[in-house]
C-alpha cells in the first residue's frame, strides 16, 4: 500500500455502507466494500483485510446512531488513525455554497457536488442521485450550487402507493431494462411508469432550466446512486452515470484536508 491509499473513505447512506481507500490523482473512485446499513460484522469482516490507516474520512447521512458505531468499529480496526467527519461547508475544493444554513445541506450532496466540480471543471453540472430519495443539484461553471430540489425515491413511492391504498401492489426491485410505458394496460406498469415518469419529467424541467441558466455554456449531467440504472436510457441528451460519486467527492475534500 503507497502513501496515497492511507485513507480509508466511508460513505454511509440511507440504506447501504460504501467504502473504500482514498488515491492522489483519481478522478473516479471504485467501491472496495459494500454491507447493508446496519450489517457491522460484515464490515469488519471486510476491514479485516485493511492495514495501515492513517486517516479515516466519513460522510454520513444514515444518523447519530450509526455515525457512533462507524467511530466506534473504525477506532477498534484503527487505533491510530485520525477521524474526521465530511460535512457541508459555505466553501471548500473551489465550491461555494449558499444553502441557508451551508451546514444544513446534507453531506452527500456536498460530497457530490465537489465530486462534479473536480470530474468537469468550468462546466454546469446537474448532479441527480436516485436512492431512497431522489436529489437533484445544480452546480454553475464557477463552482457555485444554485440550489436543488428533493423527491421520494423510485421505490419509496411505490410503497407509498401501496401503503396507502387498499388495491395497488408493492412493487418489488424494478429491473434496470425496465421502460416507462405512455399508456400502460396493468397495475404493475402503470405504478412503475408513473414513478419513472415523475422522476424523468423533474430531472428533464431542471435539466432545461440550468440550460437555459448557462446561456450556451456546456452543461453536463451525472446519474448516480442504486436506481440511476432505470433512469440513463430515459433522456435524449447524454448522460454521465458514476456509481460512487459520494466516495469520489470525499477522497478530495480528504486530501485537501491532509
Amino acid at each position: 500500500m503507497t502513501n496515497a491509499q492511507h485513507i480509508l473513505l466511508i460513505d454511509a447512506g440511507n440504506s447501504r455502507i460504501k467504502w473504500t481507500l482514498g488515491h492522489i490523482g483519481h478522478v473516479s473512485l471504485e467501491a472496495q466494500g459494500v454491507v447493508a446499513l446496519g450489517d457491522w460484522g460484515a464490515l469488519r469482516e471486510q476491514w479485516n483485510h485493511v492495514h495501515e490507516i492513517h486517516q479515516v474520512w466519513l460522510c454520513n447521512v444514515a444518523g447519530a446512531s450509526s455515525e457512533a458505531q462507524l467511530l466506534q468499529l473504525a477506532q477498534e480496526k484503527f487505533p491510530h488513525a485520525a477521524w474526521q467527519v465530511a460535512r457541508a461547508q459555505s466553501e471548500q475544493c473551489g465550491v461555494t455554497n449558499p444553502y441557508a444554513p451551508p451546514a444544513k445541506l446534507g453531506a452527500d450532496r456536498w460530497a457530490m457536488l465537489v465530486a462534479a466540480h473536480h470530474l468537469y471543471p468550468r462546466q454546469h453540472v446537474l448532479i441527480v442521485s436516485s436512492g431512497t430519495a431522489t436529489t437533484i443539484d445544480a452546480l454553475d461553471s464557477r463552482g457555485h450550487f444554485i440550489g436543488g430540489v428533493i423527491l421520494p425515491g423510485l421505490q419509496l413511492m411505490h410503497r407509498a402507493l401501496a401503503h396507502s391504498t387498499a388495491d395497488l401492489p408493492e412493487l418489488s426491485e424494478l429491473s434496470e431494462n425496465h421502460q416507462a410505458s405512455d399508456f400502460a394496460l396493468n397495475t404493475r406498469d402503470a405504478i412503475a411508469s408513473g414513478c419513472l415518469h415523475a422522476h424523468i419529467g423533474a430531472i428533464e424541467r431542471m435539466y432545461k432550466t440550468l440550460q437555459e441558466r448557462a446561456s450556451g455554456q456546456a452543461v453536463s449531467m451525472i446519474l448516480t446512486g442504486g436506481a440511476a440504472g432505470q433512469l440513463t436510457g430515459a433522456f435524449q441528451y447524454p448522460v454521465h452515470l458514476h456509481n460512487n460519486l459520494v466516495l469520489t467527492g470525499l477522497n478530495v475534500i480528504a486530501q485537501a484536508g491532509r
